[in-house]
């Protein structure tokens, strides 16, 4: 008989060349993910084997696995099913490179991988979290890549499991430079509206790294290549057309018309109308023994082997194997590459042959099934988890209730060792639904554990609407008096749950019930994690001092009974606490031993969140140095740990925040390029983006400092963490003092004094209003210097409530940098005021942080103090070199145009000269310093004031720096006519001095030409 299937690829040509172009730009570094999709039959497989061969020609590596129509399906299936064919294809050396530090935790996964890596013994009931499991996969997949491209091709995911699909979507997000090509098939003919699979679909297509390829039918001079494929020979005419038509260009269809048109005979019927009814028609072709056979296969719903199609058919061995050659004969079944199991040649197949079986039948031999996988471990999926969801599957389907709940039960509690959250949740659902067919019914107490159990998972697999709807159910079937521990347990989920979801008061209120139910003594571990959740609770709205004592207590009852991780947890609450009540040493020293208790007793992402916390409370003492040392420390620790990417990035915004007080602004500049190169959308986490964005805006780069901070936003939807949102408010301010609009800024601050839920943190909110009170500074300079007596007291009235606010600030306990800043906002208002302060000793205390650009930013306005004040030189001089050569340094481009600036008009060299030369000044990029004020408004300011046009004309001339000499020779007067008028507008502005009055020009936008600035320039 002539083969049924076109030894080539017909009618692809555009579609292979778009998968073989992203291969090519995997190998190069820039990993993608294709989608493919189209009716049954279309050729979706068929595309991929194909683009795998060429790939493997081009020395390339491909390995595939595919879903199956399971239920709810084998937690990460085609993953698994890949993995098993890469160690039985792979060299032992690469496989120990590709595994590497993961190759224990995937032996959970496929426990035949123990025999490779020296194994054996290991335990794999321990629960990996899902976090961790993704990132090694992630790793994997970059240690493979990188000693040859993959293609990794998962077919259809139309029946992917939920595990699976939401390690496809992190490596959609997370893939950076691994060379790698995720190829996804999917059927899109039998998904109805409204599939949750479509909905993931739609959603994963939007992503960056994702091109879906749709596959349309064949032409039909396609056909005709594929059917003088199948016949060696050029086919007639007249069955071209009647095979195009029939099949209306579906290469599968026409596939079985021409093996249909083969097996007919001259008194035989023509083949039938549609693909199913010719598909049935195979079947019924075939002998009793191997329909039979077809049946148990149809069941069973994923390629077996000869031994347990033995088991459960309990057929002699000659007449299995003549039953399963004859299917292959008839192009029906087909043998799984790498392992040898037998399939259905196609699903189509066995969906034919489900279909042609009775409910009973049906039954009866799922029921079989079981029966010999519950007897017959060696049979069955090598993976605990897959094993146990695969026997959950045969008992619901035989309806044999009281082994189906138990199955279920284990394959939830099997699905959770290795992080498959969802399908653990979806397991013990079913638990519960097939709990209420049971005679008798279960107990109440088991019925609470099942629904616990349901709802921890659901929390863990992002269901946490139907969580705490089940920790709810779980809390009424409870008699508190009689179950003191489980009820308060239950609160204290439920409180969490309340909590994660939007409601943190009634949250709250949760956890105090959970504390009030558990007996002081004897102490308990329950009793320690109760009043640890409740401490927490405290926190987080800032109730510090309560949150601390509540916290002792948990610390009390967890060393008392030995409960390390409660007890890790429990100081970790406490330690922030402390820190935010100014007791800085010993808060610190209690994060310390919550570190080295989370390293002894873990779980793995405590330790990490502990460096983390540990790290901002020491940033938040001042203790710089420290902090990065921690923050970097914890970013190790992740990545060791493979939660680079849950982490990662929060601990390196953390670390760059650091680095931008410090005043390494280049170093924090490439390590947030690392961070947001773990984000294949380049935005990061809110913190990194908003860490990201105000280094650009210290820079002057104002379109990307808004564009970053724009990001931080919108993935702060949801958000409630006060911290982060007064964060990106600060960074809001400085774009806009970066733009020169001082106003913008202050709007930015004000909602913090306008009653607006905001940070009470020290070491957030103090920066914050510094920012708010500078900007208050220059909108009233700006005010005085256009006699807008009403903008003056509306700004005053502003600085008031803002100087109020850090007043609260002064208050606590500070260390030296805190301690600065609030003296900074002192320093700014008093600006406010038009009053002096003592700037150069504020830039004193800031090099003692150290903090490099405040104390550049306090240098600067010492400066112009003292030539506002004096019209002197000789002090200003060395305060503004010093500004300026940090400034310069550090990059800060908005600082450094203000000091050219002012050096400008007050004809200061900013450069150092060498011994015996002429200083050079340095050329302002800038002709205003950033003012911001339209110069119409300048000009009708300096008319308000009485300046006439010769006057005006005068000013700009002193703003370049002129002399009198000089303006004289430029306006054709005399100088001292020049100097008359000097006079009267030193008069007229109400300033003491030529510098005073060039700073009021720039302040209103009054800028000089650009002939004098060159001029200037030559003449200095």
């Amino acid at each position: 008989m002539t083969s049924v299937s076109s030894p080539i690829l017909v009618g692809r040509d555009g579609e292979l060349v778009a998968i073989e172009r992203a291969f090519a730009a995997a190998a190069s570094g820039s990993p993608s993910i294709v989608v493919v999709g189209g009716e049954a039959g279309i050729g979706k497989t068929r595309l991929i084997a194909e683009a795998g061969e060429r790939a493997v020609a081009g020395g390339g590596r491909m390995i595939a696995g595919a879903c199956l129509d399971l239920a709810d399906g084998l937690p990460y299936l085609p993953f698994v099913e890949a993995i098993r064919r890469l160690v039985r294809t792979a060299p032992p050396a690469d496989l120990d490179a590709a595994f590497g530090p993961a190759r224990h935790d995937f032996a959970r996964l496929m426990p035949e991988m123990r025999l490779l890596i020296g194994d054996e013994g290991s335990d794999d009931s321990e629960p990996i979290s899902q976090g961790r499991l993704f990132e090694l996969g992630l790793g994997m997949v970059e240690r493979l890549g990188a000693i040859s491209p993959v293609l990794l091709a998962l077919e259809d995911v139309q029946w992917i499991d939920r595990s699976s699909r939401d390690l496809i979507t992190f490596l959609a997000r997370n893939l950076s430079r691994e060379r790698l090509l995720l190829a996804l098939t999917v059927r899109t003919d039998n998904l109805p509206a409204g599939h949750p699979t479509l909905a993931w679909l739609a959603e994963l297509t939007r992503l960056p790294r994702v091109v879906r390829i749709d596959l349309q039918r064949l032409p039909r001079e396609a056909i005709a290549g594929q059917l003088a494929a199948i016949l060696g020979e050029a086919p007639p005419p007249d069955l071209v057309d009647e095979v195009w038509a029939r099949s209306e260009g579906n290469p599968f269809f026409a596939e079985e018309l021409v093996a249909a048109d083969e097996t007919r005979t001259p008194d035989a019927p023509g083949p039938p109308a549609t693909l199913a009814q010719m598909l049935a028609a195979r079947l019924a072709a075939l002998s009793a023994p191997a329909r039979d056979v077809l049946a148990w296969l149809a069941v069973a719903g994923r390629p077996v082997d000869e031994v347990l199609l033995g088991a459960v058919t309990e057929r002699p061995q000659d007449e299995l194997v003549s039953a399963l050659r004859e299917g292959l004969a008839r192009h029906v079944l087909a043998t799984d590459p790498g392992h040898g199991r037998i399939r259905f040649r196609h699903a189509l197949l066995a969906e034919v042959a489900l279909g042609d079986l009775l409910p009973s039948q049906r039954r009866q031999l799922h029921d079989r099934f079981a029966t010999v996988l519950a007897a017959r471990h060696d049979l069955g999926e090598r993976n605990r988890a897959g094993a146990t969801a695969e026997l959950a599957y045969h008992w619901t389907a035989a309806g044999r209730w009281p082994e189906a709940h138990a199955a279920a039960i284990a394959a939830g509690e099997a699905a959770e060792t290795v992080a498959a959250y969802a399908q653990a949740h979806s397991q013990f659902e079913r638990a519960l639904e097939i709990a209420d067919r049971l005679e008798p019914p279960i107990e109440a107490a088991d019925r609470v554990a099942l629904l616990r159990r349901a709802a921890s998972a659901a929390d863990l697999a992002g269901e946490m609407d139907r969580a705490l709807e089940l920790a709810l159910e779980a809390r009424t079937l409870v008699d508190a008096s009689a179950d003191a521990e489980t009820a308060a347990l239950l609160h204290a989920r439920i409180g969490y749950l309340r909590w994660a979801l939007g409601d943190a008061e009634g949250g709250l209120e949760d956890h105090r019930e959970a504390v009030r139910l558990v007996p002081h003594d004897p102490p308990t571990a329950a009793r320690a994690r109760v009043l640890g959740a409740l401490a927490g609770s405290l926190m987080s709205p800032g109730r510090h001092a309560e949150s601390a004592d509540v916290a002792r207590a948990a610390i009390a009852c967890a060393t008392a009974v030995g409960a390390t991780s409660e007890e890790a947890r429990a100081r970790n609450v406490l330690g922030s606490d402390l820190v935010a009540l100014g007791d800085v040493d010993a808060g610190l020293a209690e994060l310390t031993r919550s570190r080295e208790l989370a390293a002894e007793a873990g779980p793995p992402d405590m330790l990490v969140v502990v460096h983390h916390n540990l790290a901002l409370n020491l940033a938040q003492a001042g203790r710089l140095d420290e902090a990065l040392s921690e923050a970097l420390a914890g970013r190790d620790a992740a990545r060791r740990l493979g939660l680079e990417r849950r982490f990662g990035m929060n601990l390196i915004a953390l670390a760059a925040d650091v680095l931008l007080r410090l005043g390494r602004w280049d170093e924090a500049d490439a390590l947030t390029l690392e961070g947001l190169a773990l984000d294949p959308r380049d935005r990061g986490t809110v913190y990194l983006s908003a860490v990201r964005g105000r280094l650009h805006a210290l820079r002057g780069e104002v379109d990307e400092a808004t564009r970053r901070l724009d990001a931080a936003d919108e993935l702060a939807i949801g958000e409630l963490d006060a911290d982060l949102a007064a964060y990106i408010r600060r960074g809001r301010a400085e774009v806009a003092l970066a733009r020169g609009r001082p106003d913008e800024a202050l709007a930015a601050v004000e909602p913090v004094i306008e009653g607006a839920p905001g940070s009470q943190v020290a070491f957030v909110r103090a920066p914050l209003l510094a920012v708010g009170l500078r900007a208050a500074a220059d909108v009233a300079e700006r005010a005085r210097a256009s006699r807008d007596r009403e903008a003056v007291t509306q700004v005053a009235r502003t600085s008031a409530r803002l100087r109020e606010a850090m007043e609260g600030i002064r208050a606590a306990p500070q260390d030296a940098a805190l301690t600065a800043v609030v003296a900074l906002g002192d320093a700014e208002g008093r600006r406010v005021d038009g009053e002096p302060a003592d700037w150069a000793g504020l830039a004193i205390r800031f090099d003692a942080v150290p903090d490099p650009e405040r104390a550049a930013y306090a240098r600067f306005r010492a400066a112009e103090q003292e030539l506002r004040a004096r019209g002197t030189k000789a002090d200003a001089e060395s305060l503004l070199r010093d500004a300026h050569s940090t400034a310069e340094r550090l990059g800060g481009e908005p600082l450094r145009r203000e000091i050219e600036a002012l050096a400008r008009r007050a004809r200061i060299s900013l450069a150092v000269p060498a011994a015996g030369a002429a200083a050079v000044s340095v050329p302002s990029s800038s002709t205003n310093g950033g003012a911001g004020h339209g110069p119409t408004n300048g000009l009708a300011a300096l008319r308000k004031a009485g300046l006439s046009s010769r006057e005006i004309e005068v000013l700009q001339l002193v703003a370049a720096g002129r002399t009198n000499g000089e303006i004289a020779e430029r306006l054709f007067i005399t100088r001292k006519t020049a100097g008359v008028h000097v006079t009267h507008i030193l008069d007229k502005l109400a300033v003491s001095n030529r510098v005073e009055a060039a700073m009021v020009a720039a302040r209103l936008g009054l800028a000089p030409t650009a002939d004098d600035l060159a001029e200037a320039g030559e003449e200095d």
